[in-house]
């Protein structure tokens, strides 16, 4: 199986390429496609790509469901997503850029589920 990092890692460069076209396959050695109790959260992450901020907050909510928005801000050239996760030790930050606000907010997610995800874990 692959690794799971890895894969978080590719389908974080394909949308910062802006070649966002995942196989079935991809998104779930990411552990992305689908949940334990059959939740198909592929279509949450095709859609947020194309777009739709309604799909990137049903996306983030599904799979980081302890992290939350810090903040957003951008116009039409640039989106920062800003997430936060607080530990007792010390917080966890994932931040996304983009020209569309729902990629950057998926690139935030990515980049937290990177964050999280030991090298080798297979989902």
């Amino acid at each position: 199986m692959t690794d799971r990092k890895q894969a978080l890692e590719a389908l974080r460069d394909k949308v910062k390429a802006g070649k966002f076209r995942p196989t079935w396959s991809e998104l779930n050695n990411a552990g992305i496609a689908m949940n334990s109790h059959g939740q198909n959260r592929a279509g949450f992450a095709w859609d947020a790509y194309n777009g739709s901020l309604d799909a990137a907050k049903a996306l983030h909510d599904a799979v980081l469901p302890v992290w939350r928005v810090s903040h957003a801000w951008g116009s039409g050239d640039k989106w920062v997503w800003n997430l936060t996760k607080s530990n007792p030790d010390q917080p966890d930050y994932s931040a996304g850029e983009c020209e569309n606000p729902a990629r950057a907010w998926i690139l935030a997610i990515l980049e937290a589920l990177i964050s999280e995800t030991p090298k080798g874990e297979t989902p």
